[in-house]
């Protein structure tokens, strides 16, 4: 789900605090102003991403730097230009992206924190541990270490 929120459709904030508190929503937020130039590079790349489906738990949104600090859950406020964020409210996450601002590296973020979002679920297979591989065996001995050598 891709929004928009500029000053004239701020009605969309409460979709996007409402994304930003539902537990398993993944949450990529860019907030850019209308007067810097870094912003006015990154919002076509950022546009790009309206093309590709991540699935039904990630919300993608530009939000307008005058209602920034009405996103819940952000953090600190942006104070620089452009900031974009990722939030994770159900794993407690609320981080910022400091990468080049390009369509490949946004999509790589994505799908990187969401890879992160899926591994984070408990799997019981891979919780399951083998006493025999952790321990540590020396050539000649038995386990504890007091065995005798072979060959002597």
């Amino acid at each position: 789900m891709n929004i928009v929120i500029d000053k004239k459709s701020e009605n969309l904030m409460d979709k996007l605090n409402n994304a930003i508190n539902t537990k398993g929503v993944n949450v990529f937020i860019f907030v850019s102003a209308e007067w810097c130039g870094h912003c006015k590079d990154t919002i076509p790349e950022w546009e790009q991403l309206e093309n590709n489906n991540y699935g039904d738990n990630v919300m993608i949104a530009r939000v307008d730097s005058e209602l920034n600090d009405k996103i819940q859950g952000f953090g600190e406020p942006a104070t620089g230009f452009p900031d974009l964020r990722y939030i994770n409210k159900s794993d407690g996450i609320v981080e910022k992206y400091n990468n080049s601002r390009t369509i490949s590296d946004f999509d790589e973020w994505i799908k990187s924190k969401l890879n992160k979002s899926n591994n984070n679920k408990p799997d019981n297979k891979k919780n399951k541990t083998n006493k025999k591989k952790n321990k540590k065996h020396v050539k000649g001995t038995q386990y504890g270490g007091r065995g005798k050598r072979k060959g002597r």
